[in-house]
């Protein structure tokens, strides 16, 4: 006897996505990227699927980062990362932006000192994820040594 397993939905998903690299001097890169996704789930006639396309939305449709790199004096570099994501709408997540940093020694070509500072803009956000079990991003900041 046959035995089928399926969702009895159909769905499609289309979207894009484009990063750009531009060089301000010889010691400062820019790098902006956006994405665009939009996924659509429908059931199929006589579908006993009971989410009706509640998985359309597990990630958000529009995403924005911009991230810049720049070479200092003393063997130092610079670089940070700010993003902005759209919200979940049915995970009723909101939308957010954060920005994130390191600063890095080099004192010699085999050793690296760096200090970290993640999701800057806010003591805590949320990315995924219903509200009765989703867990909150918190902000950070650590050190951190490569040899």
């Amino acid at each position: 006897f046959p035995i089928v397993i399926g969702n009895g939905q159909d769905g499609e998903s289309f979207g894009a996505e484009g990063t750009v690299e531009y060089w301000l001097t010889s010691r400062w890169r820019l790098r902006a990227g956006y994405t665009e996704l939009r996924v659509h789930i429908w059931p199929n006639p006589g579908s006993t699927d009971t989410s009706r396309g509640a998985a359309e939305s597990q990630a958000p449709d529009r995403q924005f980062l911009l991230k810049s790199s720049v070479d200092l004096p003393g063997h130092l570099r610079l670089d940070a990362g700010f993003r902005a994501i759209d919200d979940i709408t049915n995970q009723r997540v909101p939308a957010y932006a954060e920005l994130n940093a390191k600063l890095t020694w080099q004192p010699t070509p085999k050793l690296d000192l760096s200090l970290v500072g993640q999701n800057l803009l806010h003591r805590r956000h949320a990315e995924f994820g219903a509200p009765a079990v989703r867990r909150e991003i918190e902000r950070g900041a650590y050190g951190a040594v490569l040899s």
